[in-house]
């Protein structure tokens, strides 16, 4: 899929929709963690986390902004299971 911010044919609505649906993505999965892993992470790790990948975002934000180009990539596996019982 073609969801790179920077592309033209997008409006800046759907740039700032698609740079903060990463961003929401990334906040979930370190929650996932900290739900699920606790004894692994501190708080603080957990709070340190949140707020380099929120900066990591906000900055994407500026760059778009500021009509620096990204063109950001992210890869997704994607399993499909078939079978017959």
């Amino acid at each position: 899929m073609d969801l790179t911010p920077d592309n033209p044919k997008y409006s800046k609505e759907m740039a700032y929709q698609i740079i903060n649906t990463g961003r929401y993505a990334s906040l979930e999965r370190i929650q996932t963690v900290a739900d699920t892993m606790s004894e692994y992470f501190s708080d603080q790790e957990i709070e340190k986390m949140i707020c380099l990948t929120n900066e990591k975002y906000d900055t994407r934000i500026r760059q778009y902004e500021s009509g620096e180009k990204q063109w950001d990539t992210d890869v997704l596996l994607t399993m499909v299971i078939r079978g017959i019982k």
